[in-house]
């Protein structure tokens, strides 16, 4: 029976950080980032492995981004990177839980651009530069890369 969940006023489902109009919810926009992060770690641990001291690429700066950034910073590692649309940002002295605030509030609230967070940290910016080629053209070395973006993001 097609509606049998109303019936017995059952419901499942999951929440996520998408957008309302795409099947997500305003409750939590952190659970997307934060299972990044979780999901990481538990294949870390399948090697005997954890995030500590690790240096991680975050893509794109986005809620998924953003909270990843965050979860990844309260496991203890080393998060060098954010992008958007204008611009890669490097922070190779890590972004930690301070700016990681501001890139939340930078980037929902005043809805600004990465280069923002370039000037106020001195942090690298590459202009028009995608992050996984700004990555290997600097010859700048991660242990862990957190694609938040897109499939097949990665070459």
């Amino acid at each position: 029976m097609r509606n049998s969940g109303k019936i017995r006023n059952e419901h499942t489902g999951v929440l996520t950080s998408k957008g309302l109009e795409y099947g997500g919810s305003l409750i939590r926009p952190e659970a997307t980032g934060y299972d990044t992060a979780y999901f990481a770690a538990e294949m870390l641990a399948t090697r005997g492995l954890d995030f500590k001291g690790k240096v991680v690429a975050i893509s794109v700066s986005g809620n998924v981004a953003q909270y990843a950034v965050e979860k990844v910073v309260q496991l203890d590692d080393k998060v060098i990177s954010l992008n958007d649309s204008s611009a890669t940002l490097i922070d190779e002295s890590g972004i930690d839980t301070a700016k990681c605030q501001y890139v939340l509030d930078f980037k929902n609230v005043q809805r600004g651009r990465i280069s923002e967070y370039a000037d106020k940290y001195k942090a690298k910016c590459f202009e028009g530069k995608d992050l996984w080629n700004v990555l290997r053209e600097q010859g700048i070395k991660v242990d862990i890369a957190l694609p938040c973006a897109t499939q097949n993001e990665i070459e």
